[in-house]
């Protein structure tokens, strides 16, 4: 091989190893909000965001990157307004459609008038509740007892099913959607579903709704432009060369 294709191909491997660096974490800070949703009550939204990792292999998000103390939404005739307090744990997320767990801790006071009608946890012992899935959540004596049921996180279709009265249940549904670049950045929506029953409210569907925007760290923007143009470079001086 002589100097100037030897010259070339290194320039290629270089670009290829500029490229190899920069798509593993290539988009890492993140914003968005972290919103729940009650049965048709206005959903509650906490804005947040930080540091994390987004590539084609997964998604993980630190802990506390959005939280409230006493986020509130006005609710309906019986259940006037809901206070919600929350935080979520570290989350990672995987999959050909991204999903997996990531806790939301807290709880959610459902309000009648200015007494707490049901106070709900919203995880247990840090291993089932929202966004962790496990044993429902239950509450009370056999006869007013509330329960709560959830799933982990996904950016595909999740469903409640059994939503309503026990004559007439019905199925309820919310999709997320990945809309990243192969480099992992730009939008993701994740959805987790959960289910609230009690004797006096039916069956509620209730989701969690998580929606990320993630934006390229300024030093792999500039490894990827490089690695870009050099692979630019070298395949014109092989073609000419050819």
């Amino acid at each position: 091989m002589d100097a100037r294709r030897l010259r070339i191909a290194r320039a290629v491997a270089l670009a290829w190893a500029l490229a190899g660096l920069a798509s593993p974490g290539l988009a890492g800070p993140f914003t968005g909000d972290l919103s729940v949703v009650i049965g048709g009550l206005p959903p509650i939204g906490i804005s947040g965001g930080g540091s994390g990792s987004s590539a084609a292999s997964g998604v993980t998000l630190p802990a506390s990157a959005f939280a409230t103390t006493a986020a509130t939404a006005p609710g309906s005739p019986f259940i006037t307004r809901v206070i919600l307090t929350a935080a979520n744990g570290a989350g990672a997320f995987a999959g050909a459609t991204l999903h997996g767990p990531m806790a939301i801790r807290g709880r959610a006071r459902l309000m009648n008038g200015g007494v707490t009608a049901f106070s709900i946890p919203l995880t247990l012992s840090s291993t089932r509740g929202v966004g962790l899935g496990g044993a429902p959540i239950r509450l009370g004596t056999s006869s007013s007892a509330i329960t709560l049921s959830a799933g982990t996180w996904s950016a595909g279709l999740v469903r409640v099913t059994g939503v309503g009265t026990s004559g007439s249940p019905r199925t309820v549904s919310f999709a997320g959607s990945d809309q990243r670049t192969p480099l992992g950045a730009g939008s993701l929506s994740l959805v987790t579903p959960m289910r609230i029953s009690h004797s006096s409210l039916g069956t509620l569907a209730a989701f969690g709704v998580l929606r990320l925007t993630f934006v390229p760290e300024p030093a792999a923007a500039v490894l990827l432009l490089a690695a870009t143009a050099l692979l630019g470079l070298g395949a014109r001086r092989a073609r000419r060369l050819g």
